[in-house]
């Protein structure tokens, strides 16, 4: 969430199961690519394989086609994180 302060056009969204944060999203323009990215996907390992990045992937897709139409999205994995 600290990242989303400093790099311009990074914008944070938490993940949440009713009243509990369960995990945090980021996307944003990458700067040096120019490309639309999911920069980051956090879920709490107590929450982890119960289906919320799942979720909170689609939804964010759901919003960018909404708020841009057509785009391309991109991320990455950094599974040792």
């Amino acid at each position: 969430m600290l990242q989303s302060k400093y790099v311009v056009d990074q914008y944070p969204l938490g993940i949440y199961h009713q009243d509990s944060m369960v995990g945090f999203i980021m996307y944003g323009i990458d700067p040096e690519t120019s490309r639309m990215e999911m920069s980051r996907l956090m879920i709490d390992r107590k929450y982890q394989g119960r289906g919320y990045g799942k979720k909170a992937t689609q939804l964010l897709i759901e919003k960018l086609t909404h708020t841009f139409a057509n785009i391309e999205l991109f991320t990455s994995a950094e599974p040792e994180m």
